[in-house]
């Protein structure tokens, strides 16, 4: 840390050749006080960059279900900030809305308060709708054995836990790869579906899906990757990229998918506003 600005400035000569030695040792130690004084000072006026509580810091990730029924699933990234500083990165996700919202710290005491800035939305038009900013504040609190935490918002909760850092690479690598399902619709026409899965960070699109009629291509889906839990993951509801004129190219729900312990040869998708249904299974596309 720089020592303090305010140097002390020599005495003109007749004055200080007055000075007894105990007159001299008594300035030096005012002077000593003086810049430690101001060192503290320096150093408790930057306190407030340290807000945060360090157990706090790091991805908090769960879910929970609404008075309608719906499911909704909830990420956190924390690090190091003061009040008014951007502290992190939230996602909100249901069956067919991610928002995406940059963290701005409230307050730190007991629990960590914060509001959301928006930053961008699936669909893109819900960035001024459901992902709007929020002034509303929503609170986070950790357990006492610090393996959970309580987000709290108006009458909501949820408990989350702890999950890994978003970095480059966030894609089990069981399911990177391509795989492939095919079978015929209601007019006999055969239907070759081919999902891409690439590797990526949380909020990229790192899943696309490709449709095929009759070996023409139809429809192109991406979405982005929201949640990693072991063999899971989570992805948002589907952006259309490519749709040659076919009507049937609709954005569908938000899905988990998944491999099982044991088979890495083939993925299961459950969507989000179909939970109780059996899953699709897909093969990997050797």
């Amino acid at each position: 840390m720089e020592m303090s600005p305010y140097a002390s400035q020599p005495l003109p000569q007749q004055r200080r050749s007055r000075r007894t030695p105990v007159a001299i040792a008594a300035v030096s130690a005012l002077a000593v006080l003086t810049v430690v004084g101001v060192v503290i000072t320096q150093q408790s006026a930057g306190s407030d960059d340290s807000a945060i509580d360090e157990a706090y810091l790091g991805a908090w990730q769960g879910e929970y279900t609404n008075e309608s029924d719906e499911v909704k699933e909830l990420r956190f990234e924390i690090h190091q900030g003061g009040e008014g500083d951007i502290i992190g990165t939230a996602m909100t996700l249901t069956a067919t809305t991610l928002c995406a919202y940059q963290m701005e710290l409230d307050s730190f005491g007991g629990e960590l308060a914060f509001t959301e800035q928006s930053d961008w939305a699936i669909p893109e038009d819900q960035a001024d709708e459901s992902c709007r900013d929020n002034s509303t504040i929503q609170t986070l609190r950790l357990s006492e054995d610090g393996s959970s935490m309580e987000w709290r918002y108006s009458s909501q909760s949820a408990t989350l836990t702890s999950a890994p850092r978003s970095g480059t690479a966030d894609v089990p690598e069981t399911l990177v790869g391509e795989w492939r399902d095919e079978g015929t619709n209601d007019d006999d026409e055969d239907i070759e579906d081919i999902i891409t899965i690439s590797q990526g960070s949380i909020g990229d699109a790192v899943l696309r899906y490709a449709r095929s009629v009759d070996g023409e291509p139809t429809c192109v889906w991406e979405n982005r990757l929201v949640k990693v839990e072991g063999r899971e993951i989570t992805l948002g509801p589907d952006v259309v990229v490519e749709n040659p004129g076919d009507e049937t190219c609709h954005a569908y729900a938000s899905f988990r998918l998944w491999s099982e312990e044991g088979d890495d040869d083939t993925i299961r998708l459950l969507w989000l506003d179909d939970l109780d249904a059996d899953p699709a299974e897909i093969d990997r596309n050797d």
